[in-house]
């Protein structure tokens, strides 16, 4: 079977949606036509409507809908309304790529708001789209990957979302999946199914079961595939379902066109592509174009598949645009048709670069070697090199035999009973919880709760030399005028210095630490092995560190948010990937203005890393707060170990704290705890430096 995974990511990151399609259309456009904008229930049409648009391949509808939602709800404080609008328009994003950053300041948005709001669900919902976004190839979050969806999964049961705790066994699935484990993968989304079908819910279930029939197939089980792909379409059909139509269609071309029925396979094929080209899901029908190439190879003809693989490239390359991930369907059909013209050099070129690429990369991708590694053998054999030949059937061998075995299938058989046993023991419950649901349903009820603040600002005339004032006031714009100029030239300066750092020199970084990664290490002497792991470890500190002075010449948060804002996204992003868990304590209701914001957040920057780098602390608390005398202070306290003195005194991170507090005319006070352990840096800053 090949590359069936990534067509798994798509149905997966699907997911089970908690928005109905509700009523048709027209009804829907009704319902807002006649309803206030003040009105709780046009906000939640507003939604609907852009879901069924979505639902029906109308994106640029769907997305007019979700942004009036967004404009709306924020002006009646209808927090879950612009919550759920922005999280959907991320959902969107997913098919397309081509705004990754846009989605994630949705993302930081929805998180403001469940922050603020204290909403664990909108918490979940934006754990769980920021992995999905992850998981879209970007290969240097796969740690992040699954401590987002453990956060995402519990905050689902604490508020007894069962559809989206099913989904995230769903998204858990596919992490399996695209490692090759397809019955642990069985396991998870018999998991999601049980959950699921508990709610009564048939939205809950459209990618659920697709996702079922893939593993089968996968696992090469083509009557169970298609068995469970006959629900998923009765499911779908209900719910008038035109992707999941699409998607199912798109794995029936794919048995076809291992049985060997190349026409069926290829009008199937067709179908799906027109669907979701017309969705502008371009990433998933260029797949299928490269799909119905590879049948032209099967059937000998060259020309054809070699133009159609052209094309998809060329499309998914100029349309995607994700650097990280790597267009394997068409690298693999390249490879062949070469290998089938007889241009052994070719041939070797596009395999050789598709399987580098994926040794070279945290994802191991079983089928996608296998098939390189066949056709370097079968052309190294053909050029005479029996020895390069050797070592890639070597290669190849070893990379089908993971792919499917007895005890994968025996696994598999079991998830399948386990399953069958939970749906006949939970029949007389479901109906039991169904009632419960449509009962609770009648009763729900929206409060909507209008505050009206007026503030009155009051001016105070100063009774002076009108003269005198009128000069003053002159000199001040002035001088206003030429700090913001200086202020704005240093920003600019700072933005292409951090823009040359993260383009060109961590572009470079990451090329050789491929390098050295790619060396055969087993080869090198003892010493050479000593050094080869320290040039390793230096290169992965230098690209942390270039990072880190990227992020503190232009701190991204900055550039959307107030400073508590900023601090309140870096504090979520830190308790995401740090071991360290961070609590944020801010009282400063003061505007600062934003070269002060700049000068603080970076001070909190250098303090936040040393206390990961340093402390080996498990918690820590970020104070800043107004104190006595109108000053205002910045406190980082750990549970660590102290701080030595030779940091104290020598370290290049607390003299860069010392340097920014001094030209706010700050202080900086470094305490450690004693018996208590850990340590207390306070940065103190008086209000007549920062206040505007």
């Amino acid at each position: 079977m090949k590359l069936n995974k990534c067509f798994i990511g798509f149905l997966l990151a699907v997911s089970v949606q908690v928005y109905g399609q509700g009523s048709p259309i027209d009804s829907m456009l009704a319902i807002v036509k006649s309803k206030s904008t003040k009105d709780i229930n046009r906000m939640n049409t507003l939604n609907e409507l852009g879901m069924a648009y979505w639902k029906n391949g109308e994106d640029s509808m769907a997305i007019s809908f979700h942004k009036k939602a967004i404009s709306e709800s924020g002006k009646i404080n209808f927090f879950l309304g612009e919550a759920k609008a922005r999280l959907q328009l991320v959902r969107m994003e997913l098919e397309h790529l081509e705004d990754v950053d846009g989605a994630h300041r949705q993302l930081d948005t929805a998180y403001q708001i469940a922050y603020k709001q204290k909403d664990d669900w909108i918490e979940a919902m934006s754990h769980f789209r920021r992995a999905q976004i992850y998981s879209m190839g970007f290969y240097e979050y796969n740690d992040t990957i699954p401590l987002l969806y453990d956060k995402a999964r519990e905050l689902f049961k604490k508020t007894g979302d069962k559809s989206m705790e099913g989904s995230v066994y769903s998204e858990l699935a596919s992490l399996e999946a695209s490692e090759g484990k397809y019955s642990a993968a069985v396991d998870y989304l018999q998991k999601a199914r049980v959950l699921q079908e508990s709610t009564g819910d048939l939205k809950s279930l459209r990618a659920t079961l697709p996702n079922l029939g893939v593993m089968y197939m996968n696992l090469k089980m083509y009557d169970k595939a298609l068995e469970i792909f006959n629900e998923a379409k009765a499911n779908a059909e209900k719910l008038n379902d035109q992707r999941v139509l699409a998607f199912i269609d798109n794995q029936r071309g794919f048995i076809y066109k291992e049985q060997k029925e190349y026409e069926k396979a290829i009008v199937h094929y067709q179908r799906a592509a027109l669907l979701f080209s017309n969705a502008g899901a371009i990433n998933i029908s260029t797949n299928i174009y490269a799909r119905i190439a590879e049948i032209y190879i099967y059937q000998n003809r060259l020309d054809s598949a070699l133009r159609l693989n052209q094309y998809a490239d060329s499309l998914y390359q100029s349309q995607i645009g994700i650097e990280e991930a790597f267009f394997h369907y068409t690298q693999i059909n390249f490879a062949k048709i070469y290998l089938q013209k007889l241009e052994y050099n070719k041939a070797i070129s596009y395999a050789s670069v598709g399987r580098d690429t994926l040794l070279n990369t945290e994802v191991y991708l079983a089928e996608e070697l296998a098939a390189y590694y066949k056709v370097l053998a079968e052309a190294y054999q053909a050029t005479g090199n029996y020895q390069l030949a050797l070592q890639n059937f070597k290669g190849f061998k070893n990379w089908s035999d993971t792919l499917v075995n007895d005890e994968t299938n025996q696994r598999v058989l079991s998830a399948t009973l386990t399953y069958d046993f939970e749906k006949k023991d939970q029949a007389t419950q479901l109906q039991l919880q169904i009632a419960r649901q449509q009962k609770l349903k009648q009763t729900q009820y929206f409060l909507l709760a209008l505050l009206i603040i007026s503030i009155a600002i009051g001016s105070y005339i100063f009774v002076s030399n009108k003269k005198l004032r009128t000069k003053n006031k002159e000199l001040n714009q002035k001088n206003a005028e030429i700090e913001k100029a200086l202020y704005t030239g240093q920003k600019m300066e700072r933005k292409r210095l951090a823009a040359e750092l993260h383009d060109n020199l961590n572009t470079q970084l990451a090329a050789i630490k491929w390098y050295l990664e790619a060396m055969q290490v087993n080869l090198l002497q003892e010493p050479n092995k000593k050094i080869y792991t320290k040039l390793l470890q230096m290169t992965d500190d230098l690209y942390r560190d270039l990072r880190l002075i990227s992020h503190l010449l232009l701190p991204v948060a900055l550039e959307h948010n107030d400073l508590k804002g900023a601090f309140t996204l870096l504090v979520a992003k830190l308790n995401e990937s740090s071991k360290v868990h961070f609590t944020l304590h801010f009282s400063v209701t003061n505007l600062l203005p934003e070269k002060v914001n700049h000068q603080l957040y970076n001070i909190c920057l250098e303090l936040v890393n040393n206390v990961i780098k340093h402390s080996k602390a498990t918690h820590a608390n970020i104070y800043f707060q107004p104190q006595e005398k109108g000053s205002i202070e910045l406190r980082v306290e750990d549970n660590g170990q102290g701080m030595p003195e030779k940091l104290v005194s020598g370290g290049i991170g607390l003299q860069n704290i010392k340097n920014r507090t001094h030209a706010l005319a700050g202080k900086v006070i470094i305490q450690n705890k004693g018996n208590d352990g850990g340590a207390s840096i306070r940065i103190s800053v008086p209000s007549n430096k920062v206040i505007s």
